[in-house]
């Protein structure tokens, strides 16, 4: 923040709604990227100076410019703009890139093959969206440098660059582009670790689920009428006089088969109108075992609804009610 002049961050208004995680990341990830951007390009830049002193002017203007928009933005990311200081950030280095191009021989200038590594920095800090946009106007740069050739109204080249100079920019450009790898890696890695840890407070969540349903002697269903088939627990299948599968799933024609005659027309009736989206639905009958034996049961039915607000499944309980009937 003591990066940015007194007069501007007075200015800038600071971030009313809640903490937002997304753009503590995003904020971490934009000061090591800005930071690493910057070392590297100070120190290669500086290394070009040496290898080709006729080039210090240009290489000290680049220098500035990263520097200066890298730590003024560093201020602006503290003050909690995150977004504004990657898209600033970005498209300071693009058109530095762009205008040094206009005296190194247009298209032709080697500062054009970085573009792709912006492009990745882009998306990295801005997600898709900004890869797209930022691919965009790299693009769009090229091209008008493309056309200004074309028109005859390109500069004439100013400076051209050694071999070494040459491999020295290439190695700026392959270090930028580990910079970004790494940041992508540790992304990776630290989505891995979260959705690990979603899976097991997940997991943790079902089975004390699975303990309560036990305890209180009610099983768990879910129908999908794609498949038409059941997917049920070993209370469910206890219920049906069935053994369970392993599969877990039972065909609706087999599951109909076990439901009382009489009671079939009405159970069938609540599960079509929770696939029509109707909730919590409820419905008593009988189920008949193969073996000659039968259950009163108590089922509870709700539909699960796709992003569209469109049912897809039906999930239910089922309680044994055979004593009370």
């Amino acid at each position: 923040m003591a990066f940015l002049p007194y007069s501007i961050r007075s200015r800038l208004p600071r971030p009313s709604r809640p903490f937002d995680w997304e753009d503590a990341r995003l904020s971490k990830k934009f000061r090591s990227l800005a930071w690493g951007t910057m070392a590297i390009a100070t120190l290669f830049l500086g290394g070009l100076a040496l290898l080709q002193p006729e080039l210090w002017r240009r290489v000290l203007t680049a220098i500035a410019v990263i520097d200066g928009a890298g730590l003024l933005l560093l201020g602006l990311n503290r003050l909690g703009h995150p977004r504004l200081a990657s898209g600033l950030f970005l498209a300071t280095l693009l058109t530095l890139i762009g205008l040094l191009a206009l005296s190194a021989g247009g298209i032709r200038s080697p500062g054009i093959g970085s573009f792709f590594l912006f492009s990745l920095m882009g998306g990295l800090l801005l997600g898709q969206r900004g890869a797209l946009l930022t691919a965009g106007a790299c693009l769009s740069i090229s091209l008008g440098l493309l056309l200004l050739e074309r028109a005859g109204s390109l500069p004439a080249a100013s400076v051209s660059y050694s071999p070494f100079t040459l491999w020295a920019l290439h190695t700026l450009y392959l270090s930028v582009m580990l910079l970004l790898v790494r940041d992508t890696v540790r992304d990776l890695a630290l989505s891995l670790v979260s959705a690990k840890d979603e899976m097991m407070k997940r997991r943790l969540e079902e089975q004390k689920l699975e303990l309560a349903l036990d305890a209180a002697g009610v099983g768990a269903w879910e129908y999908d009428p794609a498949s038409q088939e059941f997917q049920a627990d070993e209370k469910t299948f206890d219920l049906l006089g069935l053994p369970r599968p392993p599969s877990g799933r039972i065909g609706l024609a087999e599951w109909k088969a076990r439901v009382a005659p009489a009671d079939l027309e009405k159970v069938m009736k609540t599960l079509e109108t929770a696939l029509a989206g109707q909730k919590r639905l409820k419905v008593e009958h009988w189920f008949e075992h193969p073996g000659g034996g039968k259950r009163f049961v108590h089922e509870a039915m709700s539909p699960l609804w796709e992003k569209d607000r469109r049912p897809v499944k039906v999930v239910g309980l089922v309680r044994d009610g055979t004593e009370t009937s």
